[in-house]
Parts: C-alpha cells; structure tokens; sequence
C-alpha cells in the first residue's frame, strides 16, 4: 500500500510533465505501481486519473491533493486501538478519542501492558490533536530508564538537552 504522502509526490511528478514510470521512480515504485495509486488517489479526490487530463489542468489536481493530504490526520494501530478498549474497559474503539487518553497519565497506561513505545505513539497521536496524556513525573526506576534513555537519544542526534537533565535530576532528587 502506497501512502498518501507518496501518492500526492506521484501527482506532482505527472502534474510537472513527469512520465508514470518517472513519477514512480521519485517515489521507489513501478509504473504500474504508479498508475495503481495514481487512480486511488484521483478516485478519491474526484477528478479524471488520465495523465492527459493531470497536465491539461495540474493546479487544479495539486491544490485537491494538498488539501487531502493536510486533512490526513494520524491514527493509532488498529492493535493498539483494541489493546486501549481492553485496557482502558470502554465499551469500542469510538470512545478511544484524543480527549478520551488526555485524561489518562502514561503511568496509568504503562501499569495496565502498555510498552513504551505505544505510549510514545500515543503521545504523538495526541500531539497531533493539540493534547496530551495527562502529566506526571516518573515515579518509578523503569519510568526514569525510560526518560534517561530518552535524553540519550536527543543527545546523541545534538539536541541541548541540558534543561531534561536538570529537570529529571530535580525530580529524581540529584
């Protein structure tokens, strides 16, 4: 499956004269691979897939894409999803909303089998919306390894990650 992101770069290479099999070079696939996603994404915007049509009239086709793929919001793993209800006990995945989990700290989530990198994505998904899990310091040697290893990470990509280190240090009591 081809994502939005690359099926709006295959729009753009055709719209800017590119071939199927150029536009799908751009993006790593095959011409008919190209075509493939090339129809998917004009079927949903509504609009003719012919390249001849894309080039006759390509603001028309990229101002429809970028306004699809900035709609695209982000979605948790439908995996993940289900985990949540179980966990959380609602009664199905509508009720598993950004309002919902920004309620809810990643402690909570993280005592009830949630990994870490769940409530990493979590986090990210809630982002998207303009919230955040509930916050809270770690309270626990897991919950601070998991902070540590956090800041190693921004540090070894040069981050200045003085300011967390101090932070975590006047909560782990350093």
């Amino acid at each position: 499956m081809i994502l939005i992101e690359k099926k709006v770069e295959i729009l753009k290479a055709v719209a800017n004269g590119s071939s199927l099999s150029g536009a799908g070079s751009t993006v790593g696939v095959s011409a008919g691979s190209a075509r493939n996603a090339l129809n998917r994404l004009c079927q949903v915007l509504e609009l003719s897939p012919l390249v001849k049509d894309i080039k006759a009239n390509p603001e028309q086709y990229l101002k429809k894409a970028e306004e699809l793929k900035s709609a695209q919001k982000p979605v948790l793993r439908p995996m993940l999803t289900n985990k949540l209800v179980s966990v959380l006990k609602v009664k199905d995945k509508t009720q598993v909303t950004p309002r919902y989990l920004s309620n809810i700290t990643a402690s909570q989530l993280m005592e009830n089998g949630i990994s870490w990198v769940a409530v990493t994505e979590i986090q990210e998904w809630l982002s998207s919306s303009g919230l955040s899990l509930k916050p809270t310091v770690p309270d626990n040697d897991e919950e601070i390894k998991h902070v540590k290893r956090a800041i190693a990470v921004l540090d070894a990509f040069y981050f200045d990650t003085e300011l967390v280190k101090e932070q975590l240090n006047n909560v782990i009591g350093y």
